[in-house]
């Protein structure tokens, strides 16, 4: 769990008596924790945020964690809660995504305690949901398509969403659901197919996709997501629920990024068809993609993370 609050100098104004709670550093969070820290002078706090506590206990923790932030940021204006985080992924079961659910219904409790409280303080919620979980098989998805989620993971994203509609009312509500996000190549945190490719194409690995070379998917990175959503937090709040679709609407088969790749590095890379047990087309159309989303080129994407991971010291084994 992640404290951001203004320096000193940003604080001593109104505007500045804010405090950015975040859960999760993964793919996304690191992207959105990143972008704050550029666009607003402030101080860090990290604070213990054990997983498999209990929702009651982890509504404790939170409580304790605002608490603290009121006592370093003095009098609050606002509080923005970002939620980045869980270990659940596309292909998790019902065990995982239900543990994952309770965590987040405990940080949800302690939400609205907080805003209960009668601080006076504008409290938001942002919540980073999965266009890709809940459309999952659906093409050119517009904005009358109703969520379809096929596996527990889409269905976990689809109660968090429900979760926190509880609190509009007197909370500010950002939903943010991103297609297929592409990261840094890391070894700390799930990879998707782009830095998977990226890596094994360096290290001559090969790479074993579950799934069909013709499989059209919307990519979007994870550094213009995480941008999007820190100026979100930052921008000021209202009352509402704000459903925002960070897409591309621009589909690529996964032939086209193995070639996109590969133009990348300038080699071949080795690949391995597994049963297409995640073959399912995902794409969206332009009209539903939220319209202060910037998606860069998916060449440019993939150039920025083949050149980052080129440029380090050494490759990772």
């Amino acid at each position: 769990m992640r404290l951001r609050f203004p320096t000193a100098d940003v604080a001593a104004t109104d505007e500045g008596r804010f405090v950015t709670v975040q859960f999760g550093l993964g793919t996304i969070g690191r992207c959105i924790d990143s972008s704050l820290a550029s666009l607003m002078p402030s101080t860090m706090v990290d604070l213990d945020d054990e997983w498999g506590i209990s929702a009651a206990a982890r509504t404790n923790r939170v409580s304790e964690a605002l608490a603290v932030a009121q006592r370093k940021a003095g009098p609050l204006s606002r509080v923005s809660v970002i939620w980045s985080a869980g270990v659940a992924g596309f292909d998790s079961d019902y065990a995982e995504t239900a543990a994952e659910l309770d965590a987040f219904r405990g940080v949800v409790e302690a939400v609205r305690q907080f805003a209960d409280s009668g601080t006076g303080c504008a409290v938001a919620v942002h919540l980073l949901s999965s266009a890709g979980g809940l459309y999952e098989g659906q093409t050119r998805v517009e904005p009358g398509n109703a969520p379809d989620p096929q596996r527990p993971y889409g269905q976990l994203k689809l109660a968090q969403e429900a979760a926190v509609r509880e609190l509009v009312g007197g909370v500010g509500i950002d939903v943010y659901r991103p297609s297929s996000v592409f990261g840094s190549v890391s070894t700390k945190s799930r990879q998707g197919l782009v830095p998977t490719l990226v890596r094994n194409g360096l290290l001559g690995r090969v790479t074993t996709l579950s799934g069909a070379i013709g499989t059209q998917r919307d990519y979007v990175s994870a550094r213009m997501v995480g941008r999007h959503i820190a100026r979100r937090v930052l921008s000021e709040s209202g009352v509402d629920l704000t459903i925002s679709h960070l897409v591309a609407a621009r589909p690529h088969t996964v032939g086209e990024v193995l070639r996109i790749v590969e133009r990348a590095l300038r080699r071949r890379v080795l690949l391995a068809v597994a049963p297409a047990e995640n073959a399912a087309p995902i794409t969206f159309s332009e009209s539903i993609r939220a319209a202060d989303f910037a998606a860069e080129d998916l060449r440019v994407g993939i150039e920025q993370v083949a050149s980052e991971y080129l440029g380090r010291s050494s490759l990772a084994a």
